[in-house]
């Protein structure tokens, strides 16, 4: 065994400063100077730990009281400054409290993973290269001819020549030389891997180059300056594992190579639930507001998927198609004789881009067997041994996720129709209608366009909410639809990844035959990814453009508020904490599969050296190369992962910076705001 030498671990390095911290209520750990990991303790009742719950809790009621003074104020520039640091003061320092609770276990961890570096191996580098200049030096001095007799000062010329021209040689000088070359030795050896943020970004020069960047561009926003530059966007990056034909797009690539099961798989029964099988439930309830008509949507088989054009399920979703494109023509219509502004570009997407995403599901519906059966194509192995299944189903994580979200769908219209008849109660009662009728009123208000151009019935009102629910869904499907198809495709990710951690801890699985079974597998699900991506990616390019637009013209009605009552806030903030939700969570869901499909690579590293094989080399080239692809797109001008994420909030928040400007002080009474509703 290597001696060890006198060189401090990092427990022990960061020790004096984490006691300096404390002074500040910051990691309240009990034995951070001790020698050993092992001494740390986080204890409820240590003098520390109380020190800082008493800040954490006197800082938490100075910041609500300090954000709920500053919301009361109203927003501006200025008091964003105040208001976030409050909230992220306190939010760090709770991070800061709740990593004391792990800090041991992460010191244990660390010292595990450098404890070989401060043996001997590790710090000889550095003596033995000064042993060679001495030498080297004594030898150049003896036979050659040598710059200076004096042994430092030659040493100087010819290592350090740059300070000997400009510093007269003196003995004591040589320290501070050693102290400088030691720190360029430390600097040019430094690991080059770097801490992320949530893996949205690596901390690198340049993404400090890209926050200075970031910095500018918002301040020369804020000085009126705004300079419109084009979006570039990337090509996507070619595929190292199949090429698509034009005539072929979207169809699955089929290994060129025989595809070659172990046993296990071809003697075994189905043992997991498709997707096919697991979605059938969230479809169905889907179809009851005229999404996706396709019978046999319950089936064991999608053999037995059938799209009829006389089937009652496919009459039902044109019924809705044909008075949701009357009711879009003639509300777009209006909307482009009343002229653009940014309050009447909602309205007018929601009837265009509502209306196009149910079309695009109902023509979707009309491919939907040809899907399912590449899909069950792609996915047949892993629904049999080894692979396994680990937590929920995937039918009931789907089941959950679509009832969770069709419940918040059905709220969010509720409270809207609540609110609105509330307001028309108020205004009928406090100023001068259009109308006595209060149906009549409230259409004039929320719907003028189906008064101009179809005479008034209350017979006719069941059919009117009957088509604003459906576009009110179809607007929201698009996004839930998507999240339940990333779901499916990561869940099988996972069950890919499960296997392969679980090769890699017995050595009687780590066969030739089977890693090359295991890389064709995941070319399977690669392929898959690739597949549905070429069905869906045109829907998420529209969903994502129209969902980012209304999130920021609401987040800017949040700064410039024209609401009058409670229901009216109650409505407003419940819309952007739903549209909030169902954007990242759709988002998040298919960032999920790119993080899942990369995983990958961390088990093929803890494959020992004498069990590698070629198939392991080239999976790891795959997905090396194609790492940025390995998610869904929109149409491939973007591809959906975290980085694309932090991204877009950038985004958002530079367009708000710039309606700020708009921001006008008055105040609109409910009265103007039906007159405004209803002039031509």
């Amino acid at each position: 065994m290597s001696k060890e030498v006198k060189n401090k671990s990092f427990h022990e390095s960061i020790g004096p400063v984490l006691t300096f911290g404390q002074f500040f209520a910051m990691l309240p750990v009990n034995g951070i100077l001790s020698n050993n990991e092992d001494n740390l303790r986080f204890q409820w009742t240590s003098i520390r730990t109380i020190y800082s719950i008493i800040f954490l809790i006197f800082g938490s009621i100075e910041s609500c009281l300090a954000i709920r003074r500053l919301v009361v104020i109203g927003f501006s520039i200025g008091y964003g400054e105040a208001l976030l640091f409050y909230v992220l003061s306190m939010v760090r320092s709770l991070m800061i409290f709740r990593l004391a609770m792990k800090w041991k276990s992460i010191m244990l961890f660390w010292k595990e993973r450098e404890d070989v570096f401060l043996k001997k191996p590790y710090v000889m580098k550095r003596w033995t290269l000064k042993s060679y200049a001495i030498h080297s030096n004594n030898m150049q001095i003896e036979y050659c001819n040598p710059k200076s007799k004096v042994f430092w000062d030659n040493y100087l010329a010819r290592y350090r020549p740059h300070v000997r021209h400009f510093v007269k040689y003196a003995p004591w000088q040589l320290p501070i030389y050693e102290m400088e070359r030691l720190h360029d030795i430390v600097s040019t050896e430094a690991s080059s891997v770097g801490f992320t943020g949530k893996q949205l970004f690596y901390i690198t020069k340049g993404t400090i180059l890209s926050m200075i960047g970031t910095i500018i561009t918002f301040e020369i926003i804020l000085l009126d300056e705004i300079e419109p530059h084009p979006l570039s966007m990337s090509a996507p990056r070619p595929s190292i594992i199949r090429v698509k034909p034009k005539n072929d797009v979207g169809k699955i690539h089929k290994e060129t190579e025989p595809r070659i099961l172990v046993k296990s798989q071809l003697d075994t029964i189905q043992k997991h639930e498709s997707f096919h099988q697991a979605v059938g439930p969230a479809l169905l309830l889907g179809q009851l507001f005229g999404m996706l008509p396709v019978d046999g949507v319950l089936k064991k088989s999608e053999k037995d998927l059938n799209f009829r054009w006389k089937s009652p399920k496919t009459i039902y979703s044109i019924l809705f198609l044909v008075f949701g494109t009357i009711e879009s023509s003639v509300a777009t219509r209006r909307l482009l004789r009343l002229g653009f502004n940014i309050h009447y570009a909602e309205g007018f997407l929601f009837y265009i881009t509502a209306m196009i995403r149910a079309y695009m599901v109902f023509f979707m519906g009309r491919k939907w067997k040809f899907i399912m059966t590449k899909w069950k194509d792609c996915e047949d192995v892993f629904l049999r041994d080894p692979y396994k299944t680990k937590g929920w189903s995937l039918s009931r994580r789907l089941r959950i996720v679509f009832t969770i979200a069709v419940l918040l769908v059905l709220t969010e219209h509720i409270l809207f129709l609540v609110k609105g008849v509330e307001n028309n109660r108020i205004q009928l009662t406090d100023c001068k209608p259009i109308s006595k009728d209060f149906w009549l009123n409230f259409l004039w208000i929320y719907r003028p366009h189906l008064v101009y151009n179809f005479p008034y019935s209350p017979y006719i009102l069941p059919l009117y909410e009957w088509v604003n629910l459906l576009q009110a869904f179809a607007w929201n499907f698009s996004d839930i639809f998507v999240l339940i198809l990333s779901i499916g495709v990561k869940f099988r990710f996972d069950q890919f990844n499960q296997h392969f951690e679980s090769v890699t801890k017995d050595k009687r699985l780590m066969t030739p035959e089977n890693f090359r079974n295991m890389r064709i597998h995941y070319y399977q699900l690669v392929d898959l990814i690739y597949f549905i991506d070429s069905k869906i990616s045109f829907l998420i390019l529209l969903s994502l453009a129209h969902n980012m637009l209304v999130l920021i013209i609401k987040i800017f009605s949040a700064l410039n508020p024209t609401r009058y009552y409670f229901l009216d806030d109650l409505y407003f903030w419940f819309y952007i904490f739903f549209l909030t939700l169902r954007i990242f969570s759709t988002l998040l869901s298919c960032s999920r599969i790119h993080d899942a499909a990369t995983d990958t690579i961390n088990y093929i590293r803890l494959i020992p050296s004498n069990y590698w094989t070629i198939d392991l080399k080239r999976l790891s080239d795959t997905i090396s190369v194609e790492a940025p692809t390995l998610t869904f797109s929109g149409q491939k001008f973007f591809y959906i992962t975290k980085t694309m994420m932090l991204a877009m909030v950038g985004a958002i928040v530079t367009f708000e910076l710039v309606l700020l400007d708009e921001i006008k002080e008055e105040k609109i009474s409910i009265c103007t705001h039906i007159i405004a509703g209803v002039d031509e």
